[in-house]
């Protein structure tokens, strides 16, 4: 952000400009550690993943948040495309309005490699989170640039998302190196974490808040530097 108001905006070039982090909160202690014990306990190279009902499905590669041109569906599954084991690409959430054709036609993209498609339509933030936890690969590749609300998403349910190269996200990866897995091959980075589910979840004892700040955190620096005071850190907790 900080280089496009230098660029768009070029009497602001070589004037000071704070850098205020987008906050990602850390995950529910409780479900997130049990999540972690549990991908930890999976045996490699899935061919399937138990719903908890005794449902059995096909490996999940999910992309999270609304559904529109350019989120990175397409790009999910053409990088699919020659893996002999069936998966279900999901997009966790709506397709946004005006754009509900691409969930059948995206169907029918992945069908020509041998997948599926399915949309889980609206979640609320529990079923959110829940969702998140529960699909085998979580995947960020959008084709605009944009500080997307869905990484952030992802890392606060725990998981560490596969990310195509994007000005955020490389700035992510550079601070929070534990947090993603940024690959200019996601054909390559989708085959690795099929057979590694757990590389796509982040350890507990590896979140590190100055890495990411917590809105709480974020808020009390941004109220410092408009006001010159200091939150007490002992304030509402870490959250």
């Amino acid at each position: 952000e900080r280089a496009q108001l230098e660029r768009h905006v070029p009497a602001t070039s070589g004037l000071p400009v704070h850098v205020n982090h987008l906050p990602i909160d850390p995950p529910e202690p409780g479900p997130w550690h049990r999540a972690w014990q549990w991908a930890g306990a999976q045996p490699p190279c899935p061919l399937s993943l138990s719903d908890g009902d005794g449902t059995e499905r096909v490996p999940r590669v999910a992309v999270l948040g609304f559904l529109y041109p350019g989120k990175g569906h397409e790009s999910v599954i053409e990088a699919l495309a020659g893996l002999d084991t069936p998966v279900e690409v999901v997009a966790l959430g709506r397709a946004s309005d005006g754009h509900e054709g691409l969930v059948p036609a995206l169907d029918a993209a992945a069908r020509r490699h041998g997948h599926s498609f399915r949309t889980t339509g609206f979640l609320d933030d529990t079923a959110l989170t829940r969702a998140a936890q529960r699909v085998t690969v979580p995947v960020v590749a959008p084709a605009h640039v944009s500080a997307s609300g869905s990484i952030g998403r992802w890392i606060s349910s725990g998981r560490a998302p596969i990310v195509t190269p994007h000005p955020f996200f490389e700035e992510l990866a550079e601070r929070a190196p534990w947090a993603l897995t940024l690959t200019d091959d996601l054909s390559a980075a989708l085959r690795a974490a099929l057979a590694d589910p757990r590389s796509t979840w982040i350890d507990p004892a590896r979140w590190n808040g100055e890495d990411l700040p917590s809105t709480r955190v974020a808020a009390a620096r941004q109220w410092a530097l408009l006001t010159g005071e200091q939150i007490p850190a002992n304030r509402g907790g870490d959250r």
